[in-house]
């Protein structure tokens, strides 16, 4: 009797579960297809929303300038800026949240966005009809922001995490059915790949330890082989220059190498296995040479090096500058390379051109103005922007290279961050602190003192 009663407990309990897993099923299915299609009228979609401030997340995406600004005390909307520079609202639907404007392809703007606690999807808007299309669904924050989406033989590619896999390469044609997993290559679903490159026809991507390459092709996605590896070696970056792909890593020490195109190897450009600092090594590549700052190990002074892809011609470049203390945020811009050196007491930005050989202090301060760092240089030719602190207020400057085309275009005295910047069109966008507020507002700059105002249109 007992058994005959457990069996009979069994059954119901299956039959129970079954059902149960047939209804969740079905109220996903009904929920994806409703997803599926969204439609908008496009008359009605500017009326939607108004910004009322605290412009953030600026991206550039394709020919479009993105932000996310407050619609209301309590909300966000995503707007875009159209050729003529004017900002026009996307409107989403409600029950979709922070959404992340990945690309625009095929007239369509795409954008990952949050769809419930557990997963987010990917979708493509049009702006000019207002219709919404529901793509693929994925894990929740499995799409990495900073990860840009690339567009290779007519497709989209991007790295992301579905409920099944870990993070692997993605394709898309703009279809839900041509939107699928294209690599196998995780071991783990909590790796999480950085960076998505496109370099001489092929697609580069890596997590922490190692790098693969891809062709968009189903199945052919390789692991790249490195000469003379290290264990537990760390991918710091990817660089590409004319010479070729560079790529930096750390382990015992920090690693350069350079990726021969045709074997796909990463062949060992110079090793500093001394060198033990916490700053990665970040090459930024003129032509055919990379420039990066390491540590010195006995000085433990950050100073600029020079590579040509050879280990011969790989050296320290810095007796060129002077005896500085430490050198930051060296960024390429155009033929020159921007950074933040330290010079006693006081942290002053630099501009040299290894082409002409020539170096500049752009800008110099007293140590009693307890200067800080120079950073977030920006530019398009010889229109450079960037920041920096000089005690009690924030700086933001232009400079076109050289010393006397160096000057402060505006100077913020709260307290608040002014690190939202961005160029579009030959512009330099940026939000700043209301006086004595931390509220944040849209500006524009030309470059010039004249042409840095409020973005009235906004």
């Amino acid at each position: 009797m007992k058994s005959l009663f457990s069996t009979f407990f069994v059954l119901f309990f299956l039959v129970f579960t079954i059902n149960a897993q047939e209804e969740e099923l079905e109220m996903e299915s009904i929920e994806m297809d409703e997803m599926d299609m969204i439609e908008i009228p496009n008359d009605e979609a500017p009326k939607a929303y108004s910004i009322k401030g605290y412009p953030t997340n600026f991206s550039i995406v394709g020919e479009g300038f993105y932000l996310r600004a407050k619609v209301n005390e309590r909300h966000y909307g995503n707007f875009s800026f159209n050729k003529g520079g004017k900002p026009m609202p996307l409107v989403f639907p409600d029950s979709l949240s922070n959404p992340y404007i990945k690309a625009e392809f095929k007239d369509w703007v795409y954008f990952i966005a949050t769809v419930s606690k557990s997963y987010s999807g990917l979708y493509k808007y049009h702006p000019k009809t207002g219709q919404f299309v529901f793509l693929k669904k994925l894990s929740m924050g499995s799409v990495g922001v900073l990860v840009p989406f690339v567009v290779l033989n007519d497709k989209l590619y991007f790295t992301a995490k579905s409920p099944d896999a870990g993070t692997e390469l993605w394709q898309c044609d703009g279809t839900s059915e041509g939107t699928f997993m294209l690599s196998n290559v995780s071991k783990y679903k909590s790796d999480r790949f950085k960076d998505l490159i496109l370099y001489n026809g092929r697609l580069y991507f890596y997590n922490n330890y190692k790098l693969f390459v891809s062709e968009g092709k189903p199945g052919d996605t390789k692991e790249v082989v490195f000469e003379n590896p290290v264990k537990y070696m760390h991918i710091a970056a990817l660089c590409p220059s004319d010479k070729g792909l560079f790529i930096s890593t750390s382990g015992s020490g920090k690693y350069l190498y350079l990726l021969d195109d045709k074997s796909l190897e990463a062949k060992q450009v110079k090793a500093w296995p001394d060198v033990d600092s916490m700053r990665e090594l970040l090459p930024q590549a003129i032509g055919d040479k990379v420039y990066f700052t390491l540590e010195d190990p006995t000085s433990k002074k950050h100073i600029i090096w020079e590579s040509n892809g050879s280990e011969k011609g790989t050296k320290s470049i810095s007796a060129k500058f002077g005896d500085f203390q430490n050198v930051l945020h060296l960024t390429a811009i155009g033929d020159n390379l921007f950074f933040s050196a330290q010079e006693g007491q006081s942290t002053n930005p630099w501009c040299y051109n290894p082409k002409r050989k020539k170096a500049f202090k752009l800008a110099s301060t007293s140590s009693s103005t307890k200067s800080k760092l120079a950073y977030n240089f920006m530019g398009e030719g010889n229109k450079v922007f960037f920041i920096s602190d000089f005690s009690p207020n924030r700086l933001l400057w232009t400079t076109d290279g050289s010393p006397e085309g160096t000057y402060v275009l505006k100077e913020e005295r709260s307290k608040g961050e002014l690190n939202e910047m961005i160029i579009y069109q030959g512009k330099l966008y940026f939000s700043f602190n209301k006086e004595g507020s931390y509220e944040r507002e849209l500006w524009v700059s030309d470059g010039t003192k004249e042409g840095t105002a409020l973005y009235h249109d906004f």
